[in-house]
């Protein structure tokens, strides 16, 4: 090597110089670069491919590295005052969200058996997602590289990563100023087959972080890696966080976790977790037991008595419609109503690849989980348990059960891994749910719309996890009840009567009629019974106006609340991607009977039927005694109906076809009875009203002719019988006289006899 015969000392700088890295979304301008430097080479036939080169002997490395060591020195190599900008193209947020400044790399006393010292300064300026940086980092390295008689016998190297003097702001929950501590500090050696961090320090504040790692054969890989954290008093931490200070008080970490092993052979390699914590309202432990990593053979186990997830997640979560918040609305504007969606399907279907169903073959993932109460307002949720385990490409649920929304839910079930798609069979039971509650977490805007209680259970099973095949694979069954329960809210059945009431509202007897009423003024238009004077009038008007009170029949009632849900039962069916739902439900407007179903989409379809109960008739017929016009034969009023609409947004169509044919014939068959018939005997009766007269005047006649012919004879009569008696009464006179004069001329002829016997 005679370039190498005499001795070389220089330095290399580099100033200014700037880099701008573009993004937009997930794409940059950098990493369409490195996506083009890995297009394979050219196959172009006249280009002859590079022949390996032979790796130098270690005699040889050593030659060369006493050659440099003696010939060669590097005073320093430098980076001055160098840039880097991240820019957002099409963004609405900041356009630059992050910036490095007066970035400076200088690296001195270069060269073999001697400290190289490497330090790195910047300032750096972040601000994106509500994560403000600021400030200058600084790193220091000290690198001894030793050679030996067969090459690298031993590099050293000792450094530091410094953020104290950074001004951090996360949410305004996690807020550090320069005179906290934040640095990572690293110590360690390597040699050509091994690598050693003896001590690996990442220290915040009062909090330290100390672990080692050891490779102890590159070729193996084998590994010895421990962590741990031990705090009993984290009360401090509460100058970085200052949402979280009065969870600190008395709060205490500890972190034990090692790894063990060669990574070349995962079926050797073991690791353990150790993790306790506790925080005023708060505690969660958990232990990780790593058996193996190929086959994976793990247990996992949580445990905790209260964990306010709330407390401790939501300072660094963004406020609620925090945009929508500090926008007037505009004067006149309505806001619609927030409509809730429902759960999107994936796009592509979940399946594992044939690398992870490797990794998984000969399996056993155990894990038992047991937290006691958990909360994240208005969330709370009690003896949650998860107990599953998975074994080959199966998992099974032995149990995962919650106390929530002031019931309990259960769902136990196996999964199978192996098939394509996965498939599934599960077993759901929900016990005392409130459903106001989950409308609180859910759907917000409809929390007051449902009451009560529900109980379900269901099986189900099925393949796949798109919408496509979630619709085609999935069945089920179950039942379902709903006690103690209040609807806010128009029905399925309220809707119904409101249609039932715009029906009836746009029913008319007398148009219905109206043939009849025409024969009945056909009737009315006698001439007999117009040329009798001042003849009485019948009042087609009058029945007309009372036919009209049916159209006022009214059976829903806008500002009620249904609250017939105190013991709603029915059955559940899963299929062709609807949920089909039958029960039987009474209430105050009579027994409703559903037989509908609900889409994956929310969509509502199928039929039900509400039969009105006596105090609904009862009702219609207190507001027109016609209503019975719209019952059937047996004296119900059906309604018959179809479903259509969303859960939130239902619709109903009502099948009034036969209802109104009823109608029809009820309507003719009253008005020909009450209408035409009394028309008919109104006119009949006048004009025999007529007829009677007259013969009851001829008779009046006739008796009066009679009875002076009577008069007449029985006055001939008396006048005969006085010229009888006087003519008997002179006969009787002139007998009298006779009969005097014969008896007096007797008297003097015996006198005279006797004179003459007293005369012998």
């Amino acid at each position: 090597m005679p370039l190498l015969s005499k001795k070389f000392v220089g330095q290399l700088s580099i100033a200014k110089p700037e880099f701008v890295m573009a993004r937009k979304g997930l794409k940059n301008n950098l990493a369409s670069l490195a996506k083009a430097s890995d297009q394979p080479p050219s196959t172009d036939s006249a280009q002859k491919p590079e022949e390996p080169s032979k790796p130098a002997s270690p005699k040889e490395q050593a030659e060369l590295m006493a050659l440099i060591k003696d010939s060669v020195l590097m005073k320093s190599v430098s980076i001055k005052n160098a840039s880097l900008k991240i820019v957002n193209v099409g963004a609405t947020a900041s356009q630059e969200p992050v910036r490095v400044k007066d970035f400076n790399l200088l690296v001195t006393n270069i060269g073999l058996d001697r400290d190289i010292k490497t330090e790195i300064s910047t300032v750096a300026q972040v601000a994106e997602a509500g994560i403000k940086v600021s400030g200058p980092i600084q790193v220091n390295l000290i690198n001894r590289i030793k050679m030996g008689g067969n090459g690298l016998e031993v590099a050293t190297f000792d450094g530091k990563v410094d953020l104290d003097a950074l001004n951090i702001n996360a949410m305004n929950a996690f807020v550090k100023s320069p005179s906290q501590v934040l640095n990572v500090a690293f110590k360690g050696q390597a040699t050509t087959n091994s690598l050693n961090v003896d001590q690996l320090a990442f220290n915040l504040h009062t909090l330290s972080v100390t672990s080692k790692v050891a490779v102890s054969d590159f070729r193996t890989l084998g590994t010895k890696a421990e962590v741990t954290v031990k705090n009993d008093d984290l009360v401090r931490l509460g100058d970085l966080l200052p949402q979280h200070k009065s969870l600190l008080v008395n709060g205490s970490l500890k972190l034990d976790a090692s790894v063990d092993g060669p990574l070349s052979e995962f079926k050797k390699v073991k690791a353990d977790v150790d993790l306790a914590t506790k925080l005023t309202g708060s505690d969660f432990s958990t232990q990780v037991k790593v058996e193996s990593l190929e086959p994976m053979h793990i247990q996992v186990a949580a445990n905790s008595s209260r964990l306010d997830l709330g407390a401790i997640l939501k300072p660094f979560l963004p406020p609620k419609d925090a945009g929508a918040a500090s926008k007037p609305a505009e004067k006149g504007a309505t806001s619609p109503t927030p409509q809730a969606q429902p759960a999107e399907a994936p796009a592509t279907e979940f399946e594992l690849s044939a690398d992870q169903k490797a990794l998984l073959a000969g399996s056993d993932i155990r894990l038992d989980v047991s937290l006691k109460e958990i909360l994240f307002d208005p969330i709370n949720i009690k003896d949650f348990v998860i107990k599953a385990r998975v074994q080959e490409l199966r998992a099974l649920l032995e149990n995962f059960g919650l106390n929530i929304f002031d019931g309990s839910m259960k769902v136990t079930g196996l999964v199978d891994l192996g098939t394509s798609p996965i498939s599934y069979e599960n077993t759901f039971a929900l016990t005392d749910i409130k459903p106001e509650e989950a409308m609180q977490m859910f759907m917000p805007e409809h929390k007051d719309l449902l009451k009560g209680k529900m109980n379900i259970g269901l099986q189900a099973k099925g393949r796949g996890t798109t919408k496509s095949n979630i619709e085609k694979n999935l069945n089920g069954k179950g039942e379902f009840q709903f006690k103690d329960g209040e609807l806010h809210s128009a029905s399925v059945s309220a809707l119904a009567q409101e249609e039932f009431d715009k029906f009836v509202g746009g029913l008319s007897i007398a148009s219905t009629a109206d043939d009849i009423f025409k024969q009945a003024e056909k009737i009315l238009d006698n001439p007999m019974l117009k040329s009798i004077p001042n003849a009485p009038t019948f009042d087609l008007g009058k029945y007309k106006q009372n036919y009209a009170t049916l159209s006022k029949v009214n059976i829903a009632d806008k500002g009620a609340v249904d609250k017939g849900l105190k013991d709603v039962k029915g059955q559940i069916e899963i299929k062709d991607g609807r949920i089909y739902i039958t029960s039987k439900k009474p209430g105050a407007a009579g027994n409703f009977d559903f037989n509908g179903s609900v889409g994956l989409d929310l969509t509502l379809g199928g039929k039900g039927t509400l039969i009105a109960s006596d105090t609904t008739k009862s009702k219609m017929l207190s507001q027109s005694k016609y209503a019975s016009l719209l019952f059937d034969a047996s004296n119900n009023l059906i309604l018959n109906m179809n479903l259509g609409g969303t859960v939130m947004d239902p619709s109903v169509s009502l099948d009034l076809s036969a209802m109104n044919r009823a109608f029809t014939t009820n309507a003719k068959a009253l008005v020909e009875k009450e209408v035409k018939t009394a028309a008919d005997q109104f006119v009949n009766g006048i004009l025999k009203g007529k007829k009677d007269a007259v013969l009851n005047e001829l008779k009046k006649k006739q008796d009066e002719l009679k009875a002076k012919a009577e008069a007449e004879k029985q006055k001939l009569e008396a006048e005969k019988q006085k010229v009888l008696a006087e003519k008997k009464k002179a006969e009787d006179a002139a007998k009298k006289r006779a009969e005097e004069e014969a008896k007096k001329k007797g008297g003097d002829a015996g006198k005279d006899k006797l004179k003459g016997f007293f005369k012998k």
